[in-house]
């Protein structure tokens, strides 16, 4: 464990401590004597003779489960689960939940801090079954429950399940106050449709791709990603003049990005027209490096002219020796 743990392991004893102290003065004001307990100073113990697993311990068997110690318990749990003790961090999370005297919205979040247990755990549908209970029974964990199973689905490429979490977060009122945080979850959005529409290209379902690609737009339509997939789909359906038109006109609109779209848009060129497709394609390109600063496409443009290339050396094309030195 390092020094930071350490320290924080530290804080935490102190206010184990300060606690039982406060717990004893009000026990000898009823005139009751108390002081803390063996188990206390038999993890400070531990703790100072840098022995951490044994202090946890100690310490937890030393403080009562109830709604004034809640914090502290589930700090180190934490801290464990900080620490890549993860099995520990589960024990003491499973004890509290072992108590009965804890109130529900306690309940609640000391299931949150499991599943992140169990998350961290790669434990994923021990995970989903908590946070899908803390989602459907507290309104005031609900936004966090979903934001951790989103990761969940995500790392486990259900992308639908992952969109309607995330179209009900988009519900949410932390959501709807934050304007920042709301774009980057449309995005999101977006990308899974797209991920979806991947799915329906590589079993040659154009349709449902077309369909989740519409959705994607509706979600996020500035997303690179959509026009691209847009672009393969439409080639596919021999739709080359529609994609030919697209990627011109994203050109215009972001010049930065243009070379991304150099495979779909020579595709559309070449099968449009057999013969002469990739000279018009070349053009385009050509016009294109001279009005922008572009050496990815510039780039591109060399490489399709070696792969071209048979009989002449490459330099020797007027196209490709432009460009080269220019």
């Amino acid at each position: 464990m390092n020094d930071f743990a350490l320290l924080g392991l530290l804080i935490i004893a102190i206010g184990i401590g300060f606690f039982l102290g406060l717990r004893a003065a009000k026990k000898n004001l009823a005139g009751a004597a108390f002081a803390p307990g063996k188990s206390y100073f038999q993890g400070l113990n531990y703790l100072l003779n840098e022995q951490p697993d044994k202090a946890v311990e100690e310490f937890v068997s030393a403080l009562d489960v109830n709604t004034d110690t809640l914090e502290t318990h589930l700090a180190l749990g934490k801290l464990m689960r900080k620490q890549g003790q993860v099995d520990r961090a589960i024990r003491i999370h499973q004890n509290l939940l072992a108590r009965p005297v804890l109130e529900l919205k306690d309940q609640h979040q000391v299931h949150l801090e499991l599943a992140r247990d169990f998350m961290t755990a790669g434990l994923l549908d021990r995970a989903e079954v908590l946070l899908q209970e803390v989602i459907g029974e507290s309104t005031d964990l609900r936004s966090i429950a979903q934001r951790s199973l989103l990761d969940i689905y995500q790392d486990e490429s259900e992308w639908q399940d992952a969109i309607n979490v995330a179209q009900a977060l988009l519900q949410s009122r932390f959501m709807k106050a934050n304007v920042e945080h709301k774009r980057n979850l449309q995005r999101m959005v977006a990308h899974f449709y797209c991920e979806l529409a991947e799915d329906c290209m590589h079993s040659e379902n154009l349709i449902g791709a077309r369909q989740y690609l519409d959705r994607a737009v509706a979600a996020d339509k500035t997303v690179y990603r959509v026009a691209l997939l847009s672009a393969a789909n439409d080639n596919a359906q021999g739709r080359h003049k529609q994609v030919i038109k697209v990627l011109s006109r994203l050109e215009l609109q972001d010049p930065a990005w243009f070379w991304m779209c150099l495979p779909a848009l020579q595709e559309a060129y070449e099968r449009q027209d057999a013969e002469r497709g990739f000279e018009i394609f070349s053009r385009h390109l050509r016009s294109h490096i001279e009005n922008h600063d572009a050496p990815r496409v510039a780039m591109y443009l060399v490489d399709q002219f070696i792969a071209r290339s048979e009989d002449e050396p490459i330099c020797k094309n007027p196209f490709c020796r432009g460009i080269l030195y220019q």
